[in-house]
């Protein structure tokens, strides 16, 4: 793509300055045109849930990856549609005393339309996921939040943001998901 948008010349350019995300690599339209991943501050996660949960990574997943973790779950083109229309994300992982996880993670998405997509999903998703053994404890048209045997799944949405939590239980994953939530003031 790029050999064909200015030869050699471009392909020496990418050396000299390389793609900043795996969108840019995903979609060589992007890259040339010069738009790079939207910042997401870090995420206070621990502070939210407590002293006992200790962050043990934190980082960005970015579009390939979170269209990897999809298509576990969706069939390719619908987890590619889901995760084109990235714009940055930050995720923490997290682990307590008792070696239970809990990895949040706020997305940042180039249009409402493209978070709505991811939204709705990660739905599809979580219903396969959950093998049907996962209840439902609350639904709204931009929450949904699912409980069952030592898992518990929080899903928002606020305008292009997107925020996801899986971690042992309701509370943790609510407190969780509160926090990760950019209209918590973070």
């Amino acid at each position: 793509r790029l050999y064909l948008s200015g030869g050699f010349e471009a392909i020496d350019g990418a050396f000299a300055r390389p793609p900043t995300s795996t969108e840019q690599v995903l979609h060589p339209e992007k890259y040339l045109a010069g738009e790079i991943p939207l910042t997401v501050d870090g995420l206070s996660v621990d502070r939210a849930l407590g002293s006992g949960w200790t962050e043990q990574d934190s980082g960005v997943l970015g579009e390939l990856r979170t269209k990897m973790y999809l298509d576990t779950f969706l069939g390719a083109e619908q987890a590619a549609e889901a995760a084109a229309g990235w714009g940055g994300d930050r995720y923490a992982l997290l682990k307590n005393r008792g070696g239970e996880l809990v990895i949040a993670v706020r997305f940042l998405w180039d249009t409402y339309a493209d978070a709505r997509e991811f939204f709705l999903a990660y739905q599809d998703a979580a219903a396969i996921k959950g093998k049907g053994q996962w209840d439902v404890y609350e639904r709204t048209e931009n929450l949904v939040i699912w409980s069952g045997e030592g898992t518990a799944v929080y899903l928002s949405m606020a305008g292009e943001e997107t925020v996801l939590v899986i971690g042992p239980d309701l509370d943790v994953v609510i407190a969780a998901g509160l926090a990760t939530s950019a209209s918590s003031g973070e």
